[in-house]
């Protein structure tokens, strides 16, 4: 019985969730993301750092070994590209 208490109580905060976080959030976030990429694109150097942790997630995001690497080094994995 208590796994599906569980499972009303995950449903419950997804739907608070969705309530309080709507789908068009990330369209706001994608909006205010972009003209800080524009000041950061103006300076060489803020350009070229995001350019370098760009390629660093890529890697993780494209290859299993690396991220099992970067897994077993820290034990966990946090990173969202």
């Amino acid at each position: 019985m208590e796994d599906d208490e569980d499972t009303v109580q995950d449903t419950i905060d997804e739907d608070e969730f969705r309530r309080f976080f709507p789908k068009h959030l990330k369209c706001f976030a994608h909006s205010l993301q972009l003209p800080l990429r524009k000041v950061i694109d103006n300076d060489p150097i803020a350009k070229n750092i995001r350019i370098d942790i760009g390629r660093i997630l890529n890697k993780f995001h494209h290859s299993h070994s690396a991220t099992a690497t970067l897994k077993s080094l820290t034990g966990k994995i946090r990173y969202s590209y």
